[in-house]
């Protein structure tokens, strides 16, 4: 009688954890940057709140503004509000940082570490990736979408993502990601689009 119990939830385990890996393998395919698809740009809006007395209160939105030229050039603009800033990464040598209207050189070992980010080689961020799952295809805005929802990051500060990507070409479309530290959460939604004229070149 064992036998015939333990059987069924075997077959069940293997059966889960065929579909878990098939799961990430596609994800993995889907996230990874296609350097035939060209350039792309991720502009990215922030809304954050925080609690107080059992109420959601507005701290401010943002934006940021994220152009890649694969493999390794890389244009970044934060506009939040306190804080505007750009970093500009060109064939993964040379680097700059602006702030307050000034462009300066960024450090060679910076340089090197944002050129050779893991992220940078994915449309979303997926470092230390966690609670994977994916959620199938659906209709929006006239075409199919293929979703998958993770977590990333530290696990002192996790964020979730959702993640769609077309279906027929495997290229990302929309997303969103949302964390809470303590009593302060933020959401981000993310488009993407594809643009074969961005071009990152030396700041003048």
């Amino acid at each position: 009688m064992h036998s015939r119990i333990a059987l069924p939830t075997c077959l069940a385990l293997i059966a889960t954890r065929l579909a878990s890996a098939d799961c990430a393998t596609d994800f993995a395919a889907d996230n990874a940057v296609k350097p035939e698809a060209g350039a792309f740009r991720v502009t990215s809006f922030v809304r954050t709140t925080t609690e107080m007395g059992g109420k959601q209160y507005p701290m401010g939105d943002g934006r940021t503004i994220v152009e890649v030229v694969p493999p390794a050039s890389l244009y970044l603009r934060n506009e939040l509000p306190m804080d505007t800033s750009e970093v500009a990464i060109v064939d993964g040598k040379e680097g700059w940082r602006r702030e307050d209207g000034e462009w300066s050189p960024l450090d060679p070992a910076q340089v090197r570490s944002l050129a050779t980010d893991p992220d940078l080689r994915r449309y979303f961020a997926a470092t230390n990736l966690r609670d994977l799952a994916c959620l199938g295809e659906s209709a929006e805005e006239g075409r199919t979408v293929r979703t998958y929802r993770y977590t990333f990051g530290d696990t002192t500060l996790p964020i979730q993502v959702t993640a769609h990507f077309d279906a027929k070409t495997g290229l990302p479309n929309s997303g969103a990601t949302d964390n809470r530290i303590g009593k302060t959460q933020s959401h981000t939604v993310m488009t993407f689009e594809f643009d074969g004229s961005i071009a990152i070149a030396r700041p003048r």
